[in-house]
Parts: C-alpha cells; sequence; structure tokens
C-alpha cells in the first residue's frame, strides 16, 4: 500500500476508536478498543516504512 491509502486506514481507525469511546461509552479496556489500537499500531509501522523507502 502507499502512504496515502496508509494514511486513510489510519485516520479511519482512529474515527471508529472515537466513536466506540464517545457515542458507545465504551472505556480504554474494551476488546474492541484493544483490537483497533493493535491495528493501529501494525498500520502506523507500515506507514514509517513506507516514509522511510520513499
Amino acid at each position: 500500500m502507499n502512504k496515502k491509502q496508509l494514511m486513510a486506514l489510519l485516520k479511519d481507525n482512529y474515527n471508529k476508536q472515537m466513536y466506540l469511546y464517545e457515542v458507545k461509552g465504551c472505556g480504554e479496556t474494551h476488546p474492541e478498543i484493544l483490537k483497533l489500537e493493535d491495528e493501529y499500531m501494525n498500520i502506523f509501522s507500515q506507514y514509517e516504512t513506507a516514509v522511510k523507502n520513499g
């Protein structure tokens, strides 16, 4: 994936997390939040690699 696609995935993931926090009232330890945080870190790692590789 290119940087633009990865950034879109990061934004989507963040928006999903904020929805769960603010609308659903989920806490930091909610399983769906933890899953999204893991996915976010994975995508961010790919994004960093893409930036380094140009």
